[in-house]
């Protein structure tokens, strides 16, 4: 695939990602964006660095944008590590919606 564009995302969202050097979306992108934006569920499996979390963070984005009071996303994580990774990825890629997130942890 030619680019996030290809992939269905809104052409905001496929700006943003190109504009953090997210060029060309990675194999577990390009099976898990399409299906996500439709309302389907979608497991993948992949290496670090593969880019599983813009795989759901891009369609959550892209569906706060669409009804960004109506909204919501609860992502659970098995680690508080991966919490902090993952809200940052929010942060960065939802910067034009000026995304509001929290991060709770347990065992602190």
């Amino acid at each position: 695939m030619a680019g996030f564009r290809a992939l269905g995302l809104d052409p905001w969202l496929a700006s943003q990602a190109e504009q953090l050097g997210l060029s060309r979306p990675t194999p577990v992108q390009e099976a898990c964006i399409p299906p996500a934006l439709q309302g389907r569920d979608c497991m993948g499996c992949a290496k670090t660095g593969s880019g599983k979390t813009a795989a759901f963070v891009l369609p959550i984005l892209q569906k706060l944008s669409e009804d960004p009071f109506g909204i919501f996303s609860l992502v659970l994580t098995p680690t508080r590590e991966l919490a902090y990774q993952i809200a940052e990825q929010f942060r960065v890629l939802g910067k034009p919606l000026g995304l509001k997130d929290c991060i709770i942890v347990g065992g602190m």
